[in-house]
């Protein structure tokens, strides 16, 4: 069943094995029909893994970014490439945009989660999708995590913010980028959306701590 590799198989190896609304990038089936297959086929803008986006140009390979990057959907991104399937990381983690994540693979689509979630990094998420896109959304919101966020859009990567700010799920939050894993925190930190948090990560969902807690960016927080 798709979204469950523990063998080291990957999701996809086209747009045909991942169902209705899902196509195959990175040989994971993620949400959203394709727009594209190459740049002619756009408007405006460039293909970028199915998707037309706009200057999004920034890279084509991980040649292009500095070696402590990798060239993700035409932008450079945190963290060097260490993987293109499960069985290439630690037993127990999952390849996820091309870097080992913690956690095994528990979906590839939407409907491999229970009725009241949906698949979001390979992981199922409480809560049903409702966007793919930011213009599924209202005009003063952005679609991140497949729900809609308060606030237009500031930002796709880091670049797109001051020089003493980091990109965070479309916002410009204050204070440059510390870290993208926790490993880069040292002993007994995390890291918490690009900064490095004190305490090292207890949890990755609610289910990693007791029933009277709830994980809450890496540590357990009292209170169902």
């Amino acid at each position: 069943m798709f979204g469950h590799c523990e063998d080291g198989r990957r999701d996809c190896a086209g747009d045909d094995d991942c169902g209705r609304d899902a196509r195959c990038e990175l040989s994971s089936c993620v949400t959203g029909d394709r727009e594209c297959g190459e740049d002619a086929d756009c408007e405006a803008g460039s293909c970028v893994f199915g998707r037309c986006l706009v200057d999004a140009g920034e890279c084509s390979t991980h040649a292009d970014c500095e070696d402590d990057e990798r060239c993700l959907f035409g932008s450079c991104s945190p963290g060097a490439a260490d993987c293109t399937r499960d069985a290439d990381c630690d037993v127990g983690d999952r390849c996820l945009f091309l870097r080992c994540a913690q956690g095994l693979r528990e979906c590839a689509i939407d409907a491999d989660c229970a009725k009241d979630q949906r698949c979001e990094f390979a992981v199922c998420e409480d809560g049903l999708r409702e966007c793919t896109a930011d213009e599924d959304c209202a005009d003063d919101a952005r679609c991140e995590f497949g729900q809609c966020a308060d606030g237009a859009r500031e930002c796709l990567k880091d670049a797109d913010c001051r020089d003493d700010a980091r990109c965070v799920f479309g916002a410009c939050s204050v204070g440059a980028r510390e870290c993208a894993e926790d490993a880069e925190c040292g002993e007994e930190r995390r890291c918490v959306f690009g900064a490095c948090a004190d305490g090292g990560r207890e949890c990755l969902k609610d289910v990693d701590c007791g029933d009277d807690a709830r994980c809450v960016f890496g540590a357990c927080s009292a209170g169902a």
